[in-house]
């Protein structure tokens, strides 16, 4: 019986001393938290970043995580642990809001040169696109293409230069005025293309050149207008039954039916008129 009883009382120390080792990790771990969250505030580069910023919005963010840190330390001299590690992140989740409003100088030349690569790729695409669809309604170029090609230049050159956000600026004003010369050009070209086929077949390389040049515009276009989830879905539906009606087209005209693929590659045309449409970019049909 003395065995037994010894036995049970050195289970219950030693699960005591379980439970007292435990408080005394999760304390510690609670300790250090509030303690990194004080020299985050108040002694790190990122803190003097913060108050020598303009951005009244960060520092606000600051002060609110300065309260919540203190707010962290009188909990845990009551002991109460619970309370100290939630504000304790709070405190973290507001250093994290004012981190975003003043990014340091390495970050946002990241996120420049990111965006100014994102830009000038769409560019890119358009460029190609609107030279596609100019050679294929054979006209010349005009005095706006002109200074589009101008504006890519200097994009170009303040690039070089390191001037990351002018030349990210400049390629935004480049792929708006791309967009509104390409639909200009395309519902221009609608109105008088019977005139120049001399065949199905013929009609039809056109369409399709007309369909691809339409389809590289609904990525810009979406970056461009930003449409809502219901738009975008809108977009998606008519884009992807677009694709469907190219590739049945492209079949058909390859087995010799270049009537069928003439009525599939302009039911394409159609569909990615609307899907233009949803984006808010309007292409006359």
């Amino acid at each position: 019986m003395h065995r037994a009883l010894h036995a049970t009382l050195a289970t219950a120390a030693a699960a005591c001393l379980g439970v007292a080792a435990a408080q005394t990790d999760a304390r510690r771990s609670v300790e250090q938290k509030i303690d990194f969250v004080g020299t985050l505030m108040t002694r790190s580069p990122l803190a003097a970043r913060i108050n020598a910023s303009a951005n009244e919005q960060a520092k606000a963010f600051l002060r609110d995580s300065v309260e919540h840190h203190q707010m962290a330390v009188t909990a845990l001299k009551v002991g109460d642990l619970d309370g100290a590690e939630r504000e304790a992140n709070l405190a973290i989740l507001a250093v994290g809001k004012a981190r975003q409003l003043v990014p340091d100088d390495m970050r946002r030349l990241v996120e420049q040169r990111v965006r100014y690569q994102e830009l000038y790729r769409a560019v890119e695409t358009l460029v190609a696109s609107y030279e596609r669809q100019r050679a294929a309604a054979g006209r010349l170029p005009d005095p706006e293409w002109n200074e589009t090609l101008r504006m890519l230049d200097r994009a170009r050159t303040l690039h070089a230069s390191e001037r990351l956000g002018e030349a990210s600026e400049t390629l935004a004003d480049v792929q708006q005025q791309l967009l509104r010369q390409i639909s200009s050009l395309l519902s221009g070209s609608t109105l008088d293309y019977t005139m120049r086929f001399t065949s199905p077949a013929h009609e039809y390389e056109y369409e399709l050149a007309r369909y691809r040049s339409l389809e590289d515009l609904v990525p810009a276009a979406l970056k461009q207008f930003d449409p809502g989830p219901e738009a975008r879905s809108t977009v998606d539906r008519h884009t992807e039954r677009g694709r469907r009606l190219a590739v049945a087209a492209q079949q058909q005209a390859s087995a010799g039916r270049s009537e069928a693929a003439l009525a599939s590659v302009r039911e394409a045309v159609a569909e990615v008129q609307k899907a233009l449409a949803a984006t808010g970019l309007v292409i006359l049909q």
